[in-house]
């Protein structure tokens, strides 16, 4: 039998809390109950045989023939294939004439395969028998166990939806009939009747217990008896009407300079997602691919709505019009749990105002039976037969998350998703997610999520490369209606790493300048870009009223408009929509970006990992900096003459500064000078800056905070995935990530051991000086070559508090922890630990012959000998010889000090050549010093 004005579906309803095996023990009585109908005898439940166990187990009382049921109480999902197979084997394993499958949902596709394939033979075919939904009806009817659906009397005129859900209940089997509302097309409310004889259920008792069981029908309003259906039906039509109404579609920006989704023609990038999410449409209308659901994932503030705006007008260009529709609806508008069920409506009807379809838009039953309308079949055989694909997509759906009177929302997603799924048809559901988001695990939409992600196709949206971030600057340059300087688009470049938000921010705040005041360019960025202070420039001018009404929406956001404007008044609402702090969209105010929001509320501006790689040495730094010490602004001119630099070199290591916060460049006019107070400051902020390097993460999360003795070659690969291999060759970023690991062994974040690997520590010590900066020993292999930095007795005493434990590097202790370094004594400086301690040797005598064994020292002790006169000029040439590293006469002096120092020291302990003077060492003589 077919029902051909509705549609009949079956559902078990359970209580909140009850298990899933509740639910399957009342189908399997009402299962039971139709055997025995049937003249069935021996019926039993949880029947266990070997290898399994079976629903229901009954015999044939007319032929003794002995069958096997399975019970599926599902609702979120169709039946599989392995259902079916399993109990297929079970019947041919264990001799059953036959088996029977009670279901409360459709096949899938494959499992529908089989039953056709049975059907193609008689014989096999009666080996298995499925009762989905309508043919189960109509074995309850037959055997007199429930009213006929077909003869329910709707009192008055009301329009029902075209469905009639049969409910088992732990207190009966009841019909559920879904009445339409006049005016906004989707169900509203429900009438219940008895399913033994057809009466309405006017028990208010009985009505309220089962709307609260966990149906499809949930969300509406049940009804007891027909005296309050028309007043209540009315109210309620009136009521999801207005939200039907306001249910809004992503909105778009007035110009390019608003913070809104960009505008179709402001969009750049992105194509091959547009490409992948376009070609996958096309499949779904040609019936090629059977996912149904897609997301698009990516950070906060990342352009997911702008991409979706986009994706919208790709939709409608002349290539996709005929074959895709796209409904893109904000999530932030949603007001009630039924949201889902009418964004689906909404958009039926948009395409149908669109002409994409020519069928009238079809009623809505409910969000887990979409589609159960005659009206439904007829759009959805159209789709089909035109190759047509209609998308529903759920922008900022995460932001419902917080509003606690939308919890139910997201089981009624859940239940559009299984459903939208189920039916395999030219609907597709989509969903933006924000990544960098966290949502408890108890919440209803974590559950959601989760429970989809391996039926769903995602797409997430890189960081812009370079290429892209050229495009929209050259936007920029459009509406500006004047080029910008080379300069200021490469520090824009610099400044924005590719994250699409801070490049929009940047851009904007750029516009906004020089819209007022072209000639400002040279005044743009001559400092580090300090994003707190861009939005605190935002909230520098706001009245102590703007600010109270920004906060409040910020709070509630999505905020109610009409609430918000009473209690502040228009003039306040109007204003911060003019500044555009707030948008308003379909009755609702939000702040414009969740960035921007979380700023307000709690003055916190997101992490952003630093990606910028210097292209300048930390040596050139160091000399640069020295120079600027004097606070200054320097000429560009005066520079190359004093430190002997080209004007390109200058320009690199000045950008380089500007970049880590510690100068402000004025290129135009060619002048640098140093950004903080102090020179202590300067070093914090360049430390800052490395510390957050998105390098230094990716080592952390590969190798472990703290890690030790990781190859040059392991850093290499963990860091190529970070760059944008189409903008640099292989040769570049190894050059790249070896001058970064200079700068970072410069700072103290890392130390790199004589064979090259390479040791991370968490708490490097904090440098005070430009002169600190150790560039000289910390940029070259040569910093494994032994100088003798630190003189003997503080190397002596350093060991010995070393070989005690517990100590703690400081600053005094950085030249003699070097020179362990280079002894192999210590792996690094920053994690100064013993290798290998003294065992059964005086320290000082273990330190000496140690020291010996270095080829500078045998060499200064060689050329000693043959010239015990030797100048520690001359000892210095040693270091220059064994190095091949360029050092001034300064130096050389300083390190053939050291080594003589060293020598005499080391041959006394060894040799025990002299007797120790009171001070433990014999000085270099004055003339040695020369």
């Amino acid at each position: 039998m077919h029902y051909k004005d509705f549609q009949v579906l079956v559902e078990v309803t359970v209580k909140d809390g009850d298990t899933s095996k509740m639910r399957g023990d009342l189908l399997e009585n009402v299962a039971k109950r139709v055997l025995v109908a049937l003249q069935f005898t021996h019926v039993s439940t949880d029947v266990r045989v070997t290898g399994c166990e079976l629903d229901i187990k009954a015999k044939d009382n007319q032929t003794g023939e002995s069958i096997i049921a399975e019970c599926k109480a599902y609702r979120d999902k169709t039946i599989s294939a392995d259902v079916l197979t399993k109990m297929l084997g079970n019947i041919m394993v264990h001799g059953y004439a036959s088996a029977w499958l009670i279901c409360t949902s459709k096949l899938g596709k494959d499992a529908k395969g089989i039953v056709d394939k049975l059907q193609e033979d008689p014989t096999r075919a009666r080996q298995l028998r499925v009762y989905e939904p309508e043919r189960l009806v109509k074995l309850l009817v037959d055997t007199g166990g429930v009213f006929s659906p077909e003869h329910l009397v709707v009192p008055g005129g009301n329009r029902s939806v075209s469905e009639r859900t049969l409910l088992i209940t732990d207190i009966g089997q009841f019909w559920a009939v879904p009445i339409l509302g006049v005016q906004s097309g989707v169900a509203d409310t429900v009438l219940v009747f008895d399913a033994t004889n057809g009466k309405q259920i006017s028990n208010p008792a009985i009505v309220r217990e089962l709307s609260e069981r966990d149906s499809n029908l949930r969300s509406l309003t049940w009804v007891a008896g027909a005296a309050d259906l028309t007043a209540i039906s009315a109210l309620n039509d009136a009521a999801l009407r207005i939200e039907l109404d306001n249910i809004a579609p992503v909105p778009i920006a007035d110009d390019w300079s608003d913070y809104r989704p960009s505008r179709p023609q402001d969009f750049v990038g992105r194509d091959a997602t547009l490409e992948e999410i376009t070609r996958y449409l096309f499949e779904v209308s040609d019936r090629r691919v059977a996912t149904r659901l897609l997301a698009i994932k990516a950070p906060s503030g990342w352009g997911k709505s702008s991409f979706l705006v986009k994706l919208r007008s790709t939709c409608q260009g002349p290539k996709l019009r005929d074959r895709v529709f796209l409904y893109a609806v904000d999530c932030r508008t949603a007001a009630s749990s039924r949201y889902p069920e009418l964004a689906l409506k909404k958009c039926f009807e948009d395409a149908s105002e669109n002409g994409f379809i020519k069928s009238a838009p079809p009623p809505i039953g409910s969000a887990g039976q979409p589609f159960s309308s005659p009206e439904s079949q007829v759009v959805l055989e159209e789709l089909r037969r035109d190759r047509k694909c209609i998308v529903l997509f759920f922008d900022q759906f995460e932001e419902i998350t917080t509003k606690q009177q939308l919890s139910d929302l997201f089981n009624q997603v859940k239940y559009m998703c299984s459903a939208i799924e189920s039916a395999g048809e030219n609907v597709v559901l989509g969903f933006s997610w924000k990544t960098d988001g966290t949502i408890p695990t108890d919440h209803p939409a974590y559950h959601v999520w989760h429970s989809f992600s391996d039926r769903r196709r995602e797409f997430e949206l890189p960081l812009f490369s370079k290429a892209e971030t050229s495009q929209l600057l050259s936007k920029l340059s459009k509406n500006l209606n004047q080029p910008i300087e080379v300069w200021l688009r490469k520090l824009l470049a610099e400044h924005s790493q590719g994250y699409p938000w801070l490049l929009k921010k940047l851009c904007v705040h750029v516009f906004r300048v020089l819209q007022s005041k072209p000639a400002r360019q040279r005044e743009l960025f001559e400092r580090a870009l300090d994003v707190e202070a861009l939005f605190r420039k935002d909230l520098a001018d706001l009245d102590a009223g703007q600010t109270a009404c920004l906060e409040r929406v910020a709070k509630e956001s999505p905020a109610d408009n009409f609430s918000i404007t009473e209690q502040f008044g228009e003039p306040v609402v109007s204003s911060l929509l003019h500044r555009r702090l707030v948008i308003r969209n379909a009755g609702k105010l939000v702040v414009y970006w969740d960035i921007f929001r979380d700023y307000v509320l709690f003055q916190q501006v997101p992490a952003i990992p630093t990606r910028y790689v210097p292209v300048s040495s930390p040596q050139t730094a160091k000399r640069l900096l020295l120079e600027l010490s004097s606070g200054n602004l320097n000429s560009i001119a005066t520079l190359e003459r004093r430190l002997r630099l080209n004007r390109g070199t200058l320009d690199n290591v000045s950008r380089d500064l500007v970049m880590m916060g510690a100068c402000r460049y004025d290129r135009k006019n060619g002048k640098v000078g140093l950004v903080q107070p102090d020179e202590p400051s300067t070093l914090r902020s360049m430390s800052l800056f490395f510390s957050n390097h998105v390098f230094s993460r990716a080592l952390s999360e590969e190798f472990g905070a703290g890690f030790r003795g990781v190859s040059a070659e392991s850093v290499n690969d963990t860091l190529f995935p970070l760059f944008d291999a189409e903008s640099f060759a292989n040769k570049t970023i190894r050059v790249s990530t070896a001058r970064w690991l200079a700068w970072q062994q410069v700072l103290g974040f890392v130390a790199i051991d004589g064979d090259g690997s390479i040791t991370h520590s968490t708490k490097p010590v904090q440098l005070r000086s430009f002169e600190d900066l150790q560039t000289e020993q910390r940029a070259h292999r040569g910093n494994f070559t032994f100088k003798g930095e630190a003189p003997p007795l503080r190397v002596s005493t350093l060991l010995r508090r070393l070989h005690l434990g517990g100590y703690t590097p400081t600053k005094e202790d950085r030249n003699a922890l070097m020179v362990l370094r280079s002894l192999r004594i210590i792996p690094s400086t920053t994690q100064p630990v013993l290798k290998a301690p003294p065992q059964g040797l005086d320290p000082d005598l273990w330190l000496a012959l140690t020291a010996m064994r270095q080829k500078t020292l045998q060499e200064a002790s060689r050329i000693l000998e043959g010239d015990p006169g030797a100048t520690s000029l001359e000892i210095g040439e040693v270091v220059v010889d064994i190095t091949g590293h360029h050092l001034s006469d300064a130096s050389k002096r300083r390190y053939g000090a050291g080594l003589l120092t060293w020598a005499n020291w080391a041959g006394e302990q060894i040799m025990g050549i002299r007797t120790k003077p009171a001070g433990g060492l014999v000085p270099p003589t004055p003339a040695q010093l020369i």
